[in-house]
């Protein structure tokens, strides 16, 4: 059995990403225990407790995939009222679960989630936004999905260039391209931010087993249980 736990704040990006990743694993995976999280409720010491109440009726064979898209601190996610959940208490309740979890972090210092010095890799899978020492800016969860939506592993590669223009951005790219190309080896997707300043985020998808972020830093620890979670083929029971 698969069980999610999805955490979110009220803001509308982080609300969207979260019903955008519930609504596919229901529709085109089929799994049907799933729980979202958000809003007044997200308080240090409920967050636990909803973890742990989940957590207890899992047996050894399940997996949980435990997804959180809200802000954060390098010392744990911000939940309401600005309270802060330390990952090393989200380590002391992940500890008590047998089953395998997969962990998708989709905040600023993602890699900074303690949860693999606690509880062992060959049980824990981590999919991360960002270095521990850098800022997201969102679109994790939607890039999964689209991976896993073709069945391939999420394997990511960003570059985030500051640009004041559409002429910087163009010849941005065409200088990114010169030197990237033959990196290249499935596709490349676009994101340009409204925010100033106006950024571009490029991603490259490279081999599994080399997924970095600015700086070569690793955005992926861990179990690989990426499999799980890809569409239904036709006839094959949910």
């Amino acid at each position: 059995m698969i069980v999610v736990a999805i955490i979110t704040g009220n803001e509308e990006r982080f609300l969207k990403e979260a019903l955008d990743l519930k609504k596919y694993l229901r529709v085109e995976v089929g799994i049907e225990d799933i729980t979202l999280m958000q809003g007044g409720f997200l308080v240090k010491h409920t967050v636990p407790k909803f973890l742990s109440r989940i957590i207890s009726r899992l047996e050894k064979e399940d997996v949980l995939l435990l997804a959180y898209t809200r802000h954060a601190t390098q010392q744990g996610w911000v939940l309401s009222g600005s309270e802060v959940l330390p990952y090393g208490k989200l380590g002391e309740v992940l500890l008590g679960c047998d089953s395998q979890i997969l962990i998708i972090n989709d905040c600023c210092h993602a890699m900074q989630i303690s949860i693999l010095r606690e509880v062992p890799s060959q049980r824990v899978g981590l999919i991360a936004a960002c270095a521990s020492d850098e800022d997201s800016f969102g679109g994790l969860v939607a890039d999964i999905i689209n991976q896993w939506r073709v069945r391939q592993v999420f394997t990511p590669l960003e570059k985030i260039y500051p640009l004041e223009s559409k002429e910087e951005i163009v010849g941005g790219l065409r200088e990114l391209l010169k030197h990237k190309i033959s990196r290249i080896l499935s596709r490349i997707s676009f994101t340009i931010f409204p925010t100033y300043p106006l950024r571009i985020k490029v991603r490259f998808l490279e081999p599994r087993n080399r997924v970095k972020t600015n700086g070569e830093k690793f955005v992926r620890q861990g179990v690989v249980l990426d499999n799980l979670f890809f569409p239904k083929i036709c006839g094959q029971p949910s």
